[in-house]
């Protein structure tokens, strides 16, 4: 991604932002960063792209597991633990 040149707050942006993703910044860091995702197109849309992945990715665990899943895969770790018997 190309950023403006010179811009450290880009820089920065790229650098911290699974941090800034995860919440995971002190305060002060996080609302300097949030002050530029204001004014800075590019880098709030790297953060919006990741944020959506964080959720597709959150919404293929959100399925159900089958009920009888557990017991097919006991039966299965059984008998290769008989076969090696």
């Amino acid at each position: 991604m190309a950023y403006s040149v010179g811009c450290t707050a880009c820089q920065e942006v790229e650098e911290l932002l699974f941090l800034l993703a995860d919440g995971e910044l002190d305060e002060n860091t996080q609302e300097r960063l949030q002050a530029h995702l204001d004014g800075c197109g590019q880098c709030k849309t790297l953060l919006d792209v990741e944020m959506h992945l964080r959720q597709l990715i959150k919404h293929c665990f959100e399925r159900p597991v089958p009920a009888d899943l557990e017991a097919k895969i006991r039966s299965q770790l059984a008998e290769l633990q008989i076969g090696r018997l």
